[in-house]
């Protein structure tokens, strides 16, 4: 019984064809696909054509899936990614990209039977749960519950009695930033909305983004409404300092902020600019506040720092530079655009929309 257990669940091989033009013949594709070809590393049509992504999505996808699950071999995959995308289900119909479709439901193959940590980020990160859940929009100015509140009560802890979910754990923080300020001071900020239930906030300070110690304490207000907090860590002496929140409940419980890393530069020292479109596709456009001049260095780096893509241009007194990802492999998903130019930084959240090939 044991072994046939493990014959089921362990080296789960994942699929390694992909869903194929097979509606040449009802529908010319418009973006150069072949009939017979795999049209996942073309870059998403545009919204306007629905025609396409119907034929992609409901021709060619969906008979692709079916089918791995029909024809498998004697394995709990198919199966289990079954159940996990009727567990983080979303709505296919509402975002008019078949490419999200078959990248979401393959970020669930791929962790279904791991880590269940591991998946949760994943689909966090995953661009069609950004677009279906309106994580895409969501931003410390304009703060979208939709996803934390669907995260808790649908995909994880569940809601009710014993459950350990508070509509405080979706409301309580809504934003920490932290920049440097002055000569060796960092001004770190956070957001709140509904903070009856904490007692206070520890700020917790390191340099190596490993071992935190507490720096200081902030009391919590206890009022239903939105409040900020302001606190100034100083004499600072290293270029780089990592800092989260410790939020204290009443009674005995606690949780922790995301992390935000603070640099040694001025805030004016900062790069101000915008990039478009966002979410990013094959290409896109950074748009200056003011004039570039001289070398310009631009990365891609994953969530956890790992740099995907770069390019380096020279420009004289521009104010918007084009760039296209050209043939590099990138896996859909939230990244950080850091751009350096004559010792200026600026960081911006882009969503990489399309896998660029």
């Amino acid at each position: 019984m044991s072994q046939a257990v493990d014959y089921l669940i362990d080296n789960p091989v994942q699929p390694t064809d992909t869903p194929l033009n097979c509606y040449q013949n009802d529908y010319a594709d418009t973006q150069g696909c072949p009939a017979g070809a795999s049209w996942v590393n073309y870059a998403a049509p545009f919204n306007d054509d629905f025609v396409l992504t119907y034929f992609r999505t409901y021709w060619s996808f969906i008979p692709w899936w079916y089918n791995r699950m029909i024809s498998q071999p004697p394995h709990i995959l198919e199966k289990i990614n079954l159940f996990r995308a009727n567990h983080f289900s979303v709505q296919m119909s509402d975002i008019n990209y078949a490419k999200t479709n078959f990248q979401h439901f393959k970020t669930i193959r791929q962790n279904a039977l791991g880590n269940m940590k591991t998946l949760v980020k994943q689909v966090t990160i995953d661009p069609h749960m950004l677009f279906f859940l309106n994580g895409a929009w969501n931003n410390k100015w304009a703060p979208d519950e939709n996803y934390a509140r669907e995260l808790q009560e649908l995909y994880t802890v569940g809601k009710g009695p014993g459950s350990g979910y508070t509509e405080n754990d979706v409301k309580e923080l809504i934003s920490f930033t932290g920049k440097w300020k002055n000569e060796n001071e960092a001004e770190l900020k956070w957001m709140v909305e509904d903070e009856t239930n904490i007692d206070r906030y520890d700020i917790m300070r390191s340099s190596n983004n490993s071992d935190f110690e507490k720096v200081g304490t902030v009391n919590a207000i206890n009022s239903p409404v939105r409040n900020v907090y302001t606190y100034f860590d100083r004499n600072l002496q290293e270029p780089l300092y990592y800092y989260k929140l410790r939020m204290i409940e009443k009674g005995s419980g606690s949780k922790f902020s995301e992390i935000v890393t603070v640099r040694r530069h001025d805030a004016e020292q900062a790069i101000k600019m915008k990039v478009f479109p966002n979410p990013v596709r094959k290409s896109f456009t950074l748009s200056f506040e003011n004039n570039i001049t001289g070398s310009l260095t631009v990365r891609l780096m994953s969530l956890d720092g790992k740099e995907v893509w770069k390019q380096v241009v020279n420009t004289t007194g521009v104010l918007n530079v084009v760039f296209d990802l050209g043939n590099k492999s990138i896996p859909p998903g939230v990244y950080m655009l850091q751009v350096v130019t004559n010792g200026k930084e600026g960081v911006i959240k882009v969503v990489v929309q399309q896998s660029a090939q």
